[in-house]
């Protein structure tokens, strides 16, 4: 199975989130700039976005069988493993994206572990989306 390749940002004029591919501008004159370009359109039709907010797309969703509910880098799950529950962050580090928590006992835990795939859709066995570091850092604080 190939990883579809996009990301999210939150965009500057509304504070939305969008998906898609991530475009960077590094134009000297007007500094630099961070953009989503939302799947099928063209460079004509995107969004700025908060560089700080821009996660890549793991290739996975949670367990919740919402489409929306793709897990991206930045987002904030509830992960169900070897019989407790965790709040993680996902993140990408030791060669792979991974959930991040001290409840773990190596602080996190790789995606790949409890991946489940159904021909070209993957999940995470056990996980949900909660929110995310930007727009709900206090998840975090309740899974210490």
């Amino acid at each position: 199975m190939s990883i579809e390749i996009k990301f999210q940002g939150k965009r500057i004029d509304t504070g939305e989130w969008v998906f898609g591919w991530y475009h960077k501008l590094n134009n000297p004159i007007d500094c630099k700039k961070s953009y989503i370009i939302p799947a099928r359109a063209s460079a004509l039709y995107s969004f700025e976005v908060d560089p700080e907010t821009v996660g890549q797309f793991t290739g996975l969703h949670d367990d919740t069988e919402e489409e929306q509910n793709q897990l991206s880098v930045g987002d904030i799950a509830e992960v169900e493993h070897e019989g407790y529950k965790h709040i993680a962050k996902v993140s990408f580090g030791a060669g792979g994206f991974i959930f991040v928590a001290d409840s773990f006992l190596d602080g996190y835990l790789f995606l790949s572990e409890l991946a489940e795939y159904d021909r070209k859709y993957g999940w995470v066995e056990g996980a949900k989306k909660l929110g995310n570091i930007h727009d709900n850092p206090e998840l975090l604080e309740v899974g210490k």
